[in-house]
């Protein structure tokens, strides 16, 4: 019985699947009524902070999310430090090795690496995907390939460039305290 059960079961997701697919993009019912569920359940409506206080309005739950990973993240420092002795073990780079390294990149080499990118990669939190840097490289190209010239001179990127966005994912099915993402 429950191998008839479990088929049965097996031969409905698919036949949902296959439903799903026929109707996903046809701006229908179902279309904006799977909207609707995923939007409510992607809500964060209620959550208990660090100090097990019960926390309703955006701006505390806010609080409550910047608070908990501001001191996760930061935790203690372990670098190791430094060696000299241990370092001079080991192989280094010789003249020729630094001078590949420290070439000037062509406007054209950067380009070819930019293109080279599959069109729907590399999002940014701007939403830009290589896709829109292809599309109105005659544009921006210029700009682009003075800031990595400039990365490649002084080392450093400009912090809209390397910034960092972290997404809550729940562990569990009904998350109530923000350690559950």
């Amino acid at each position: 019985m429950r191998e008839v059960l479990s088929h049965y079961y097996s031969w409905l997701q698919q036949k949902a699947k296959i439903h799903w697919l026929q109707v996903e993009d046809s701006n229908s019912k179902v279309f904006y009524n799977s909207l609707k569920v995923r939007t409510s359940r992607n809500n964060i409506n209620r959550l208990m902070d660090s100090q097990g206080r019960w926390v309703e309005d955006m701006e505390s739950i806010t609080t409550a999310f910047t608070s908990f990973y501001t001191t996760l993240l930061q935790g203690s420092d372990h670098r190791t430090p430094l060696i000299p002795e241990i370092v001079e073990m080991g192989k280094t780079l010789n003249d020729e090795h630094r001078r590949l390294l420290d070439c000037n990149f062509t406007d054209r080499e950067i380009k070819e690496a930019m293109f080279s990118i599959p069109s729907n990669k590399a999002p940014g939190l701007d939403g830009y995907n290589s896709h829109f840097f292809k599309t109105t490289w005659n544009i921006i190209g210029g700009d682009i390939c003075q800031a990595i010239r400039d990365f490649f001179r002084i080392g450093k990127l400009l912090k809209e460039v390397s910034i960092t966005t972290l997404t809550m994912v729940p562990k569990v099915q009904t998350p109530s305290t923000v350690g559950d993402f």
